[in-house]
């Protein structure tokens, strides 16, 4: 799979079409949400560690479906403190070492402090050259920025470089997460705006 988390990037959000003639998507199994990363520069070659600040995207174009949420998780209080990183490096770690295994093109399942997960790799032979802090700065763009740094609804986020695979993370609060929420390639992202951004430095 060859995620690139890159510099330039495209993000749109969908709302369920019941227009699908796949049997794996119906309207009852969608995510609430979902959002498509599509990135086609690289980050400038600053690395940074483990448990540094991630890269960002900005200027992001968004149109989305609105839930009704029984609760939310916070991964950033009002303060800028929280598990937002943790999380982050917990996921992203995770990813990264998947699409780099005997087995990328299988689903990986966790959960992270009140935050429950699902990952799956689809096209080609689910291995990636992105690395490690693209992959992160990708999810905590989306994290920070799109959900404010909480999370209140299942959401699908597809991470792709416009190549044969695409990566997609299933993420939601532990005490609502749905894992048979479907979150994969015949999720219909074309119906919404997307935007550029600025390059990260």
């Amino acid at each position: 799979m060859q995620l690139s988390l890159l510099a330039f990037a495209a993000t749109s959000f969908a709302l369920p079409s019941s227009s699908s003639t796949n049997s794996r998507l119906t309207e009852t199994n969608s995510p609430d949400r979902w959002a498509h990363y599509d990135l086609t520069r690289p980050f400038n070659s600053t690395a940074l560690n483990e448990t540094g600040p991630l890269e960002k995207r900005r200027q992001i174009g968004v149109c989305e479906a609105i839930v009704t949420a029984s609760s939310c998780v916070v991964l950033i209080n009002t303060a800028g403190n929280g598990w937002l990183v943790d999380f982050v490096n917990n996921v992203g770690n995770l990813m990264y070492d998947r699409a780099h295994s005997d087995f990328a093109c299988n689903v990986e399942t966790g959960a992270y402090r009140e935050l429950q997960f699902k990952f799956q790799a689809y096209g080609g032979d689910c291995s990636t050259t992105a690395q490690r802090d693209t992959i992160k700065g990708g999810i905590e763009n989306h994290l920070k920025t799109v959900d404010g740094g909480k999370i209140c609804a299942t959401e699908c986020l597809k991470l792709d470089h416009g190549g044969s695979c695409a990566g997609y993370l299933l993420v939601g609060p532990v005490k609502s997460f749905d894992s048979t929420k479907y979150c994969g390639p015949d999720l219909d992202f074309s119906g919404c705006s997307s935007g550029g951004q600025a390059a990260f430095g």
